[in-house]
Order: structure tokens, then sequence, then C-alpha cells
């Protein structure tokens, strides 16, 4: 499965904002920004803005080779389809299954002829990704997704080992608890409320490192939620041991050989950790109780 930084996914799904509104020379400036490091340069002939379907484009990497397929994220305010495609997802009706298919169709063209092997988007677009991602058996990222399955419609595939779905940890409108995800959500642990493509951006960019096929793994697992935090010691194996199923890792335990002075840091870490996945819950919950009132 292709391997691609979950930095430089994020920032694709910003630059492909860049397909709408923008003049020519000035999109494909915007396109293709502060993505030099990482070989990235926009196909042109690949920017597809037809109406009556999601905004995407394609990016190949002159040094890995990779080719990323991006979704457009929903302008709510001046995009009539972005508009309609979002409320048919929130409310769950079978009218999502009809409206995602000009969407699909067209990425299914894009990835057959640019042998795309990467898949991302953010917000309306990672709801597109994971919807085209799981069905087609693509790796990738999406970030700040509404879940693909609804109460009444279920447009997710099946799980995809390297894709994932990355939210923040106070995110209501990428959280809806009626929406579920293909797999288990990835929650970044930013500490206030956002649904920000910017805001992963610059959480991301001092972990680099971090990828799509590793990122599960650097996370805190406990009671179905995966918590990434990049100031966590989890990846370190002298403070911390993988969970066998979950291929998370464990932060009820860690190896008997840690110093005094680790032990403590690790209680304090573990504390916070176990405070953020309580305030995920408790999102949630309100989110539930904000759709019953509807």
């Amino acid at each position: 499965m292709a391997t691609e930084s979950v930095y430089a996914l994020a920032k694709i799904s910003l630059n492909v904002w860049a397909t709408e509104g923008a003049t020519n020379k000035k999109k494909l400036e915007m396109l293709n920004e502060g993505l030099s490091d990482f070989g990235y340069k926009v196909i042109e002939e690949s920017i597809t803005t037809q109406r009556g379907m999601c905004y995407m484009a394609v990016w190949k990497s002159s040094t890995t080779k990779n080719c990323v397929l991006a979704f457009k994220g929903a302008n709510w305010y001046s995009n009539e389809t972005d508009k309609e495609q979002v409320k048919s997802i929130i409310l769950g009706g079978e009218g999502s299954r009809e409206d995602i298919i000009p969407t699909q169709t067209r990425a299914m063209e894009l990835a057959k002829k640019y042998g795309v092997n990467l898949i991302t988007g953010h917000s309306l677009g990672g709801y597109m990704a994971e919807i085209f991602a799981t069905q087609n058996n693509y790796p990738g990222i999406a970030f700040c997704a509404i879940g693909t399955n609804g109460p009444f419609t279920k447009l997710g595939g099946e799980v995809v080992k390297g894709f994932h779905n990355v939210n923040f940890d106070f995110d209501n409108f990428g959280s809806l608890p009626w929406c579920t995800h293909v797999q288990p959500s990835i929650y970044v642990e930013l500490g206030r409320k956002s649904h920000s493509i910017q805001d992963m951006i610059e959480y991301f960019k001092d972990n680099q490192e971090v990828t799509n096929m590793d990122i599960k793994e650097r996370c805190t697992w406990e009671k179905e939620i995966y918590l990434y935090s990049k100031n966590s010691n989890v990846a370190d194996e002298k403070h911390a041991h993988q969970v066998q199923e979950e291929g998370g890792v464990d932060i009820r335990g860690h190896l008997e050989d840690s110093s005094d002075d680790d032990s403590r840091d690790i209680d304090s870490e573990q504390e916070q950790i176990k405070k953020t996945i309580r305030s995920i819950r408790r999102m949630r919950k309100e989110t539930q109780d904000l759709y019953n009132m509807i």
C-alpha cells in the first residue's frame, strides 16, 4: 500500500480548495503551494469543476511517484451543489446515494487514467474520499469527515489498510453520532473546537514523519477510541507496549523497568488522555441530544 505523510495529505486537502473561484495562473500557484518538498504538482488536466459533483484534482510526486486524488470540501456559502449534498448527508436519506454518483464516477475515471494510489479530502471532501477509498481499496486519509454510514443509507465499503479518518477531539460537525465510519476514528488532541484543515496542517507541521500507514500505531487506545497526540510518548517502546488486537497502544500499562520519574510522567500523560477521551464522549452525547431535538 502507498505511504505518505499525513502532513502532505492535509496540505493537498487544503490546496484542492483552489479549484474553486481562482484565476488560472493564481489557481495553479495555490494548488501547488507548499508541496515542493514532497515533489507534488497538480496534473492540470485532472482539475474537475463540473456542476453537480464535488470538485477534485490529482497530484503527482516526482520523488515518491505517489499519485494523490483529493476531493474539495464544501463551500456552504456559494456552492449550491455542496450545500445540497451536505444537507442530504446530515439527514441521512436515500438521496445521498444518488448525489454521490457523478463524483464517484469522475473519481474512478481520474484514478484509472493517472494511476492514483492515495485518496484524501477534508469535510465533504473527506466524506467522498472515504466512500471512494473503502469501496475501491485505496489507502489515504479523510480529514474531519462525516461518517459514510448514515441511519438510512450506508455508503462506506470495507476497511482498507492504510486508510483512516482523522478528526479533531472537539469537532461536532465531523463527529455526527448517527453517521458512522467504516473504520474507527482517530482523534487528534487539539483541546479546542475546530473543523479547520489549516489547524490540521499546523498540528502535523512538526510531525511530518507520521504517515497514513503508521498513525494508528502511534495512537493510544481506550474503549473504541483512538487518540493521537503529538506530545505523547506512546511510540516509545521504553514506555508502552502495543495492544495485540487493536494495533494501538495500551495507555493502562508500561514496561516494568521504567524509572520513577518516567512513571510519574506516564501517569500524568495517561490522566490527560483519559480526560480528553471523556470530553470526546461528552461531545458525542451533546451532538446526539441536538439531533434528537431536530
